[in-house]
């Protein structure tokens, strides 16, 4: 469980598999990947790294999404 609690919201997000770490690099960044509509809006933007594409996801921003809000009831 990946436990986010901050400015008084508190949520706790089941994960299947950790990959491990990764540190990146300004070059590594991928603005255009960042606009594909996968995960948009919790989006906060994306890399390419060891052949793979790894997208940044904002845990703050899902928990207050309305979607988010609204799954548990």
């Amino acid at each position: 469980v990946l436990v986010l609690n901050q400015d008084g919201l508190a949520a706790g997000f089941l994960v299947d598999e950790v990959l491990g770490y990764r540190r990146f690099v300004p070059e590594d960044q991928r603005p255009s990947m960042a606009s594909s509509p996968a995960f948009q809006p919790w989006r906060l933007g994306a890399f390419h790294r060891e052949g793979r594409n790894w997208l940044v996801l904002s845990l703050k921003k899902l928990a207050r999404s309305e979607l988010f809000i609204r799954a548990g009831h």
